[in-house]
């Protein structure tokens, strides 16, 4: 079981390919996060991305989705829904 979310992290200035409509349009880059449930370890870390160009759900259809196994739960926010089997 685990939980995956992204997250955005402030860089310099790099132009609109690169903003975030959760910061004010400023530059930041776009990361996928996966942590177990059961243990709290960290299961992969996916990016960077540009913001403006990926958001998570674009992440995660390109990331290690695809290598989880039959039965294997992902509990994530409702950005997500269409992605449940």
């Amino acid at each position: 079981m685990i939980s995956v979310d992204g997250t955005d992290f402030k860089i310099a200035e790099h132009g609109p390919a690169f903003s975030s409509h959760k910061f004010s349009m400023k530059s930041r880059l776009r990361y996928e996060v996966a942590i177990c449930i059961l243990t709290s370890s960290i299961v992969w870390i996916n990016g960077p991305f540009p913001c403006r160009r990926f958001n998570d759900i674009l992440i995660l259809r390109n990331s290690r989705l695809s290598h989880l196994t039959d039965g294997e739960i992902v509990e994530a926010d409702d950005e997500y829904i269409e992605e449940a089997p």
